[in-house]
């Protein structure tokens, strides 16, 4: 199906909708003869008249004014009684209330005085069993207020309008805005019910509201309906895309060679300097190392004609090259047990484009992390340090392409597949191959009112999470539609750093400002009884000219209006240290003196944090805590539409092999607990099986020896049931829970392929 047979079909669905509105109004809006005959229940004696079965009955709603007393009379109160049951009964009771009416309106005293606000109540009350009648009689014939129906119809015609989405998807709490709130609320109630546990239980859910802006909403239309509201915040439905990404042919590619260096690529010094100097100290100070030194220095004594020794006492005794040489091969020795690990990239032969220089190299090992250099430059993110070969590999690739030059792409881990051009298949291959058609989604968020700077694994500056997903077989020949990873880059750096919302933005923006306030009062004082008695006192020395104090003064005022503006920072702070020492100017000469400076740079350094913390607030993107569940309902619709019988994501293991056991408890918290279990709740909610077992071996490794518990799998087998139900009922944007007549009637089945615009594309 081609994007515009989609849109055909949403237009044509539109028109629909109109006309059912149209139609149901028509059928709502009482006759003429209808009013008439209503009123005339109410006037005096008509209920004695209607008990007798004298009372003409409620015309249709074509009925004309004149004909309005023209129908047979209703059965009387003692034909009711005697056809008794639930209708003979409820009607009897209706016609009493009508004569009670008339006995009040009749009565000596109560009559002219309450007679006609009693009694005209209960005949009102009486009025509406015919009306009831009259609504029960319509309904079988399928003429007049077919209430049930037709409002089921209106109700649904607004679901379609403003809670679904292009393709059909539903939002659970636009839905119950439109099905379950009273539809008398105005402003702010209509917030009060939302956010009530009762709405929370009728479908609302509170994650959801958050981005719906229904609060601003009410905020500025303070009379708004709820109908009013429907449509005001219907525009803020989250909608999810996906996008799968495909390659530039042209893209440079880039191969990585390691090497065990024994000298700092930095300074040229010895990587295990610090392991010689140990030794030479032990052994100065009587420490006895292990005997491999000794076997060392024999082993030398002949090249270097010496005569071997025979304990640690005679070694004490000598200081010749031979020792030297000696500590420095056992110290080499240890060194190389663990060593450093340079991981140098290089353009391969057939590709043009970026020039890599020697100096861009990823350097560490597995312990103590990687750093990574850029022409020399450490460009090394401290808050997300690569442990493993894999990781510092793709964060040293992104540095390239973040230095300004073409963008790269990883031999292996970019080649193109047949569906087009993936990123990391490489990488996942290095522990889970096999399988076929990979591909790599990536989740966004198409109406995201911010966009962020995108993250290392994806460019999407609206992304919220991707997944890695391929065709692999089960254990038993299912085939399945396997996730190999399911990440969000957002949220991960969201839980580390906090997300802009207005609350913590105001928290963080008073901590700044107290921070601030701190600085100004500790800059002052260090002004006034330290720094400018300084200054003057080297003035007076004649350490500093009258240019040079002018100087020294122009500093001091740019570096306090630097403050004064919440710039200052530790670069700044170190200028400013460095222009006063350029002066001569002897501030720190003294403990005193020295304590306040420092204190001067904490209070800059927590200034400067403060307002880095602000910056680093993530955008408040959805789907925080859950991006996993939106990720398994896209693969669950794919599989289907593919015709697939099951999906599978990959537990923990496969993940620590591939990356670090730095990760463990995230890696086995995400794959091993909450995955599978949203995908036993999506699996009872619809009626799918879940279970845990494998990957085919032969599959995913050939025909070899494998680790089996690399291979364990979550399991949802789709069964028919749970396909009927998905295809008629959808799925809900957010949550597992309740039911949603929204349907997938755009999303093509196993019979007909899409073209690739349905795929996953929406929540």
């Amino acid at each position: 199906m081609s994007l515009r047979d989609l849109l055909e079909q949403a237009i044509q669905q539109q028109q629909l909708e109109n006309q059912v509105r149209r139609d149901t109004a028509v059928q709502f809006t009482p006759s003429a003869g209808q009013v008439a005959n209503v009123t005339g229940m109410l006037a005096p004696g008509a209920g004695i008249a209607d008990a007798k079965g004298l009372y003409p009955s409620l015309g249709s709603f074509e009925q004309p004014f004149t004909e309005a007393f023209s129908n047979e009379p209703y059965p009387s109160m003692a034909e009711n009684l005697e056809r008794g049951g639930f209708g003979g009964y409820f009607d009897a009771i209706m016609q009493g209330l009508g004569v009670a009416g008339d006995a009040l309106y009749a009565a000596p005293v109560v009559g002219p005085v309450l007679g006609a606000t009693v009694g005209t109540g209960l005949k009102g009350l009486g009025a509406l069993g015919a009306v009831a009648k009259a609504t029960a009689k319509s309904s079988k014939s399928g003429k007049g207020i077919t209430a049930l129906d037709e409002t089921k119809k209106m109700l649904q015609a607004d679901v379609n309008t403003f809670a679904k989405d292009d393709l059909g998807f539903t939002s659970p709490t636009m839905e119950a805005l439109i099905t379950k709130a009273p539809a008398n609320l105005k402003g702010k109630q209509i917030t009060e019910w939302a956010k009530s546990e009762g709405a929370t239980n009728k479908g609302v859910k509170p994650k959801e509201l958050e981005f719906l802006g229904l609060d601003e909403f009410v905020a500025a239309n303070p009379n708004a309906t709820v109908r009013e509201t429907i449509e005001g915040i219907s525009g803020n439905k989250v909608k999810v895309s996906t996008n799968i990404l495909s390659e530039d042919a042209g893209m440079p590619t880039i191969e990585f060679t390691n090497s065990t260096p024994l000298e700092d690529p930095l300074d040229g010094s010895k990587l295990y300097q610090h392991m010689i100097d140990d030794l030479k100290a032990d052994i100065n100070v009587g420490y006895e190392p292990d005997d491999d030194i000794l076997r060392i220095y024999n082993a030398f004594s002949d090249e270097y004609g010496v005569a071997p020794i025979e304990s640690f006492a005679d070694m004490q005794k000598v200081d010749n090259e031979v020792l030297e040489a000696s500590i420095d091969r056992s110290a080499k020795n240890d060194y190389m047990n663990d060593p450093y690990i340079r991981i140098q990239p290089q353009l391969q032969r057939h590709s043009i484009g970026t020039e890599i220089s020697d100096e861009t190299f990823a350097f560490g090992n597995g312990n103590v992390g990687y750093q990574l250099f850029v022409d020399g430059e450490r460009v090394t993110n401290k808050d997300n340090i690569a442990y493993s070969e894999s990781e510092a590999q793709i964060q040293l690739r992104n540095a390239i392409d973040e230095s300004g030059g073409d963008p790269v792409r990883i031999a292996g881990y970019d080649d193109f597949a047949d569906d087009g051009g993936t990123k990391w298949k490489g990488q996942v291959d290095n522990s889970l191959p096999g399988g076929s058609n990979y591909r790599e989604v990536v989740f966004n968020w198409d109406n995201a009112p911010v966009r962020h700077g995108g993250f290392d694994h994806f460019d999407d500056d609206n992304q919220i999470a991707h997944a890695l997903i391929r065709d692999r077989k089960l254990a038993d020949g299912t085939d399945t539609l396997h996730g190999d990873e399911i990440q969000s880059d957002i949220h991960t750096k969201g839980s580390q750093d906090g997300y802009d919302t207005p609350e913590n933005r105001a928290e963080m923006q008073t901590k700044a400002n107290n921070a601030g306030k701190e600085f100004d009062e500790f800059f002052e004082t260090f002004l006034e009884e330290e720094l400018t008695p300084k200054i003057n006192q080297s003035f007076r020395k004649g350490n500093i000219s009258q240019d040079g104090l002018k100087a020294v003064n122009k500093q001091i005022d740019e570096f306090k209006q630097l403050g004064a503006d919440r710039k200052i920072g530790v670069s700044e702070f170190l200028y400013f240290e460095d222009q006063l020492l350029n002066y001569d100017v002897g501030v720190g000469t003294s403990p005193t003196s020295q304590y306040r400076w420092d204190v001067m740079r904490l209070k800059s350094d927590e200034l400067h944090t403060s307002l880095r913390d602000i910056d680093d607030l993530v955008p408040n993107y959805p789907y925080k805590k859950d991006y996993y569940d939106m990720a398994l309902k896209k693969m669950l619709l794919l599989a289907i539409e593919e015709g697939k019988p099951a999906i599978s994501v990959s537990g923990s293991a496969p993940m620590k092999a591939r990356y670090s056991e730095e990760y463990a408890k995230f890696y086995e918290t995400l794959y091993d607990k909450k995955i599978p279990s949203a995908m036993e709740k999506l699996s009872n909610k619809y009626g799918g099986e879940f279970y845990k077992g494998d990957l085919d071996a032969v599959d995913t490794f050939g025909p070899s020896t494998i680790d089996y518990d690399i291979l364990d799998s979550n399991i949802i087998r789709i069964t028919p049931e749970m396909k009927e139900k998905i295809l008629k009922e959808g799925i809900q944007s957010f949550g597992t829970g309740g039911i949603v007549d929204s349907g997938i009637t755009n999303l093509n089945t196993s019979k007909k392929k899409t073209d690739g615009i349905v795929a996953i594309a929406t929540p």
